[in-house]
């Protein structure tokens, strides 16, 4: 989470985001695809709750098990996908097609292996 952190600080910092943000485009079709995009993330983790739940306490109430389950996973996917959209907004070609690169390069080479270890996980799973 630090570095993730960071990078969003490195990104926000470096960046000239006012120009992003005073002349926004609203493009519908896009907005559609991300919004699906999105409630597709969501629902994927439903499983997830239903096969961990069955783990708990029957006093754990229904309630408390979906609202923590969905903060997390509702967080988590804000920050990433607002990151992603951040970035490739104040970057546009130097971004697209270059992801990892530019991320990377957002913290720096002393950056890199902290990064590798905060991905790999996820990325094993």
């Amino acid at each position: 989470m630090v570095v993730f952190v960071y990078l969003t600080f490195r990104l926000v910092t470096t960046h000239d985001l006012g120009a992003v943000l005073a002349a926004p485009e609203f493009d519908g079709p896009a907005f559609l695809l991300a919004l699906s995009l999105t409630a597709s993330w969501q629902l994927t983790f439903g499983p997830y709750v239903a096969d961990t739940s069955r783990y708990l306490p029957t006093s754990t109430w229904v309630r408390t098990t979906f609202w923590w389950t969905y903060g997390g996973t509702t967080l988590g996917a804000t920050w990433a996908m607002s990151f992603g959209a951040l970035a490739y907004s104040v970057a546009g070609s130097a971004f697209k097609g270059n992801e990892v690169p530019y991320v990377v390069g957002l913290g720096g080479e002393a950056l890199l292996i902290p990064l590798l270890l905060a991905i790999a996980p996820s990325a094993s799973s």
